[in-house]
């Protein structure tokens, strides 16, 4: 059981009941998301505001010092029990499966998460996210602490024991697993899902749209689909293809892709993406694909792709666009392209097919995605023109990614295994 809490439900109003919960050792996770007064009833104060901010609803101040409520919570009987920010995602991830696994086998356990609400505080995203990261400094108030009771700590020992252990049979037994950098079984797939994370303009849509149309004339089955809000350039825009070679039920958001591409820097930089951090979800040997040409990944995001044995393919997606075809309204070629070159899941004779059906012919997935369409063809004198400048695009990207792949010894497929994926 995990329980979602914010400041008041937490500290305030709720806290007896969560004491005695803790005293009985029930065997869940408290997640509290200190906003650090009570955000949505125009900020009023609470037990986990500092001593001295004024809110609207207090304007004369904080009287009296922030509840220690993690002190509470390690001298109530919990387990584990974390202070920090939410400002690295990884580590986040981390700390709530920790806490999830020890509620689940050993007792409570507690999480303090600094979520400030950035429009009670005067602040857009990124300064808010500038606030977290002052806030965590050693000597500030969300400086990382971490306490784990020695049952705890055990549990935590024999699960890495065994997660090691398991990593070695698969190791010894030669199973189509996953791929890695220093050579090794190429993952073999029945299904390979693919996240396509961009903004809007890009045509991320397109991309997805082309990709599940050559699977099809290779013989796969394919879905794809898009998952966007407002309808606007650069506003975050996603999209799937599901290629598989049995037929394919489910649709919507992709939670755990095998791959992840990502159209352009801001869905990093900006968190302009429906999960954060962007490769939440990405299955333990997948791999991410970026169109940039400097690494844009924090220290923390490449160890924990590392520990999931995810490779990260940078390719300057739009400076190739740009080169091949004259127009950075190409660059959901190079993308395109890049996925075809790492997993081989469509063939490129299936792709000038697809090419030519989208471009020939017209499919309306929304009204942008038709504007976006009408664009790129008035980029060219003539039809065949356009065409032929698109599939260079993507060849161009295919050569460039398989060559990655071959010399990084990474490579996705869809076929059926020997063991199922």
């Amino acid at each position: 059981m995990v329980v979602l809490a914010g400041d008041g439900a937490t500290v305030d109003i709720g806290l007896d009941m969560t004491l005695q919960a803790w005293f009985r050792q029930e065997k869940f996770t408290t997640i509290c998301f200190d906003n650090e007064l009570y955000a949505n009833t125009g900020g009023q104060e609470s037990g986990l505001m500092q001593r001295g901010f004024v809110a609207k609803m207090a304007p004369v101040g904080k009287l009296f010092d922030k509840v220690r409520l993690p002190e509470i919570a390690r001298e109530s009987g919990c387990h584990y029990v974390v202070n920090c920010t939410v400002s690295k995602p990884s580590l986040v991830e981390k700390v709530i499966r920790n806490a999830v696994h020890i509620a689940r086998e050993v007792g409570p356990t507690y999480l303090q998460l600094y979520t400030p609400c950035i429009l009670e505080i005067g602040k857009n995203s990124m300064e808010g996210l500038q606030e977290m990261r002052d806030s965590e400094k050693p000597t500030e108030r969300f400086a990382y602490k971490e306490y784990i009771s020695e049952p705890a700590k055990q549990l935590l020992e024999e699960m890495a024991a065994k997660d090691k252990e398991r990593k070695e049979r698969q190791r010894r037994n030669n199973w189509p697993v996953r791929p890695n950098r220093t050579g090794g079984p190429i993952m073999i797939k029945r299904r390979l899902n693919i996240r396509m994370s961009g903004l809007g303009g890009q045509g991320a849509v397109t991309a997805a749209h082309v990709m599940a149309m050559a699977a099809n004339r290779d013989g796969k089955f394919s879905i794809s689909n898009p998952f966007f809000g407002a309808e606007k350039r650069m506003a975050p825009a996603e999209s799937y293809c599901r290629i598989g070679i049995e037929r394919i039920y489910d649709r919507g958001e992709l939670v755990f892709p095998d791959v992840i591409e990502v159209f352009h820097p801001q869905v990093i930089t900006m968190g302009k993406s429906y999960t954060m951090p962007f490769y939440s979800g990405i299955k333990e040997g997948g791999v991410v694909i970026i169109n940039s040409d400097i690494p844009l990944l924090s220290d923390d995001d490449v160890e924990r792709l590392r520990d999931l044995n995810v490779p990260v393919f940078y390719i300057p997606g739009t400076q190739i666009a740009m080169e091949v075809a004259g127009t950075e309204l190409s660059t959901n070629m190079t993308m395109i392209g890049s996925v075809a070159g790492i997993t081989k899941c469509v063939s490129m004779e299936a792709l000038d097919g697809a090419l030519q059906e989208r471009f020939g012919k017209k499919f309306v997935a929304s009204g942008g995605t038709a504007s976006l369409d009408e664009a790129i063809k008035k980029k060219f004198a003539k039809k065949e023109m356009l065409l032929a400048k698109n599939l260079a695009t993507v060849k161009r990207a295919y050569e460039i990614a398989s060559e990655w792949a071959e010399t990084n010894k990474v490579e996705l497929r869809v076929g059926k295994p020997a063991v199922a994926a």
